[in-house]
């Protein structure tokens, strides 16, 4: 009740959308990692690729900046396991990737 008051619709509403309120919690953690997943790979793409991994940086602590209200309660209440292990799955996921681009760019930059 208290979610769909929040959000100003009906329980029915809410319903049509989500299981329950554990599936919308779901929801929202797979949406704001999958942001995280989609403004890094930009960053890495769009950027000199001398700078990859301070321009990639500067991205993820942008992103925490704008979510901080979503990122401090996710990370500092109990019960949040299930986001901390996908958040830790995401930033390995993304240091395994810059670093892939970081060893690819020095072996190009060596073969040269």
């Amino acid at each position: 009740n208290e979610i769909a008051e929040t959000a100003d619709i009906s329980r029915g509403t809410l319903y049509l959308h989500f299981s329950d309120k554990y599936d919308l919690s779901d929801q929202v953690i797979r949406d704001q990692l999958a942001d995280l997943t989609n403004l890094c790979a930009q960053s890495s793409n769009e950027t000199d690729v001398s700078n990859i991994g301070l321009n990639v940086m500067k991205t993820v602590f942008k992103h925490f900046e704008q979510n901080y209200s979503f990122y401090s309660t996710m990370l500092s209440i109990q019960g949040t396991d299930c986001f901390r292990n996908r958040f830790s799955e995401v930033v390995v996921d993304g240091m395994r990737d810059l670093l892939t681009k970081e060893t690819n760019k020095l072996l190009s930059e060596i073969n040269a």
